[in-house]
């Protein structure tokens, strides 16, 4: 891993836009995930290609169950990232333990946030 979790954080909230940035939450999965790895990504499976880090965009904070929201798989060493809309966000079963808050848009209500 030649990133840093601060850079991937970095990375991963330069993805949003400008919108998304003041109304959204962004979290990272502070485990290093292999190359072929397989991961849930929302409601569904996938492999990882490379060394990883896995990023949430909550895009609707504060809404319960199934809402819009992102999945980041971030290069480790490039800062390549893939992205993955989805519906399902990972706190509907349980959030990972290694799982932290990187970003609150200015919109994004306290109580909205999970603090795993």
């Amino acid at each position: 891993m030649s990133l840093s979790w601060e850079r991937i954080a970095e990375l991963s909230i330069a993805s949003l836009s400008p919108k998304e940035k003041g109304s959204s939450a962004v979290y990272v999965d502070q485990t290093l995930l292999s190359p072929g790895v397989v991961i849930q990504v929302g409601g569904r499976e996938v492999r990882v290609p490379w060394q990883a880090a896995l990023a949430f965009v909550d895009l609707e904070p504060g809404v319960n169950w199934g809402h819009r929201c992102r999945y980041l798989v971030v290069n480790a060493t490039s800062g390549e990232i893939q992205t993955y809309d989805e519906q399902i966000p990972p706190f509907l079963i349980s959030a990972p333990p290694n799982l932290r808050l990187v970003w609150k848009g200015e919109a994004v209500p306290p109580w909205a946030v999970v603090q795993p």
